[in-house]
């Protein structure tokens, strides 16, 4: 784990929240990426591929991560439907409720682009 000392010789202690959305996070984006690329280098082939899917990485990630950080920033800011989901998300007794959806939602990208990917693949002649 990236910074793990940093997390537990902290003066305020162990970052449990922290150390867990670090996590969640990490497998969020790593089947994000994962779910993009796939039926893009699947779609466009290894001479295109890159290019969308470096494309569709970037948009996503100007589109989703962007707002997050704001809020994360700036929390008052933030309309209430989202302030109410970043309480849950940093309470010590629901961040990992939190994490573990982010993580479930990720991997139902995931999963659902490879389902996909092998219903398009059934489709093909080769």
């Amino acid at each position: 784990m990236p910074a793990y000392a940093a997390l537990t010789l902290r003066p305020g202690g162990f970052d449990a929240v922290g150390l867990a959305w670090s996590v969640a996070v990490s497998f969020a984006l790593a089947f994000v990426v994962g779910g993009i690329m796939l039926p893009t280098f699947f779609s466009f082939g290894m001479g295109n591929g890159p290019r969308y899917a470096m494309a569709l990485v970037m948009m996503v990630s100007v589109l989703g991560i962007n707002p997050i950080v704001s809020i994360w920033a700036r929390p008052e800011a933030a309309p209430a439907f989202l302030g109410g989901l970043v309480s849950i998300a940093t309470s010590p007794e629901t961040f990992l409720v939190a994490a573990g959806a982010l993580t479930a939602a990720a991997f139902a990208l995931y999963a659902a682009s490879c389902a996909a990917c092998l219903a398009a693949y059934r489709r093909r002649d080769f």
